[in-house]
């Protein structure tokens, strides 16, 4: 144990000065308060100094590609889908969460300065209506014991390292959680990151009136924007039946090419949730009125699914 200590302490000292080298994009996207009328803080958050330069609104140009808002009506069936739509979030610790209609930042605490020793950031983030997520770590200082994860649906966990910064994940739903924890010597190095709901041609809430049924597939644009998801809403009291009468996920690895099924709620990762993978289909009744279905894959693929739902 004698001889760990002199190593931990080597290890946080050159932490320490590399440090000092701040990348100069976090100088840069520095921003006053102020800057989003959405702006969040968690009770505990303590802010630093801001540093003059552009604000964050101008730091990034937002990548989503535009979908006009619609509202598909028949007698029976109501889909929507607004257009560009905020992340919502809550949590605890001392991160900072700076939002409005297109994109979010999380900043850690008391950025731009360096934040104390074992700060602790649990963030969780969703949307009121489907979309997928676009998530990007800018930490080129990061500390070699700091530990930073992002999960996702199907228990997807991302960790995030130095090594991270500025490369994008996608994630198939904007239901995610975010996890920060500084390690416990000297005051760590400033971080943001970025995050946009992004959305495509089959991100839909679809509200069902009495008698409703309908179908479900892929549209033309799935093998460039391979993420999919509907929500299914029945009136009050009422239930879905979901039958899912082809798919085919076009890869034989489950972890990036799949079918989930939620049948009691919106967790994707509960036990209310049956995934397809490979050639396979299945049905479901819900437990409530939810029903929430969810198609990923990758670029290019060669993934068909069909599925057929009704009002019970």
């Amino acid at each position: 144990m004698s001889s760990l200590v002199p190593f931990l302490l080597v290890i946080a000292l050159t932490d320490l000065i590399l440090g000092e080298k701040e990348d100069s994009q976090l100088h840069e996207l520095s921003a006053s308060r102020g800057v989003f009328p959405g702006e969040k803080e968690y009770p505990d958050v303590k802010h630093g100094e801001a540093r003059e330069g552009t604000s964050l609104t101008d730091a990034t140009t937002p990548s989503t590609t535009t979908i006009n808002p619609t509202t598909t009506m028949s007698s029976l069936i109501e889909i929507i889908n607004t257009g560009t739509i905020p992340l919502v979030s809550s949590g605890k610790g001392t991160c900072r969460v700076i939002s409005n209609d297109y994109y979010t930042y999380i900043l850690s605490p008391r950025y731009p300065s360096p934040h104390p020793p074992s700060s602790y950031c649990y963030i969780t983030f969703n949307t009121t209506e489907p979309r997928f997520l676009r998530f990007l770590p800018v930490t080129p200082n990061f500390g070699w014991f700091d530990y930073m994860a992002i999960s996702g649906v199907y228990k997807d966990k991302r960790s995030i390292n130095g090594q991270s910064t500025s490369q994008e994940i996608i994630f198939p739903s904007t239901r995610v959680t975010f996890e920060y924890s500084a390690f416990w010597l000297f005051d760590q190095n400033p971080f943001y990151i970025y995050m946009e709901a992004k959305n495509n041609d089959c991100q839909q809430l679809i509200k069902l009136r009495d008698g409703a049924s309908g179908e479900l597939y892929l549209p033309t644009s799935f093998p460039t924007s391979p993420y999919c998801q509907w929500w299914i809403r029945a009136p009050a009291g009422r239930r879905v039946f979901f039958d899912v009468l082809e798919f085919s996920s076009g890869s034989s690895d489950c972890s990036r090419s799949y079918a989930l099924v939620n049948y009691g709620g919106l967790d994707f990762n509960g036990p209310s949730t049956t995934r397809l993978c490979g050639q396979s289909v299945t049905s479901a009744l819900s437990e409530g009125n939810e029903m929430n279905v969810l198609v990923k894959a990758t670029v290019g693929s060669l993934t068909t699914f069909r599925a057929i739902y009704s009002l019970i």
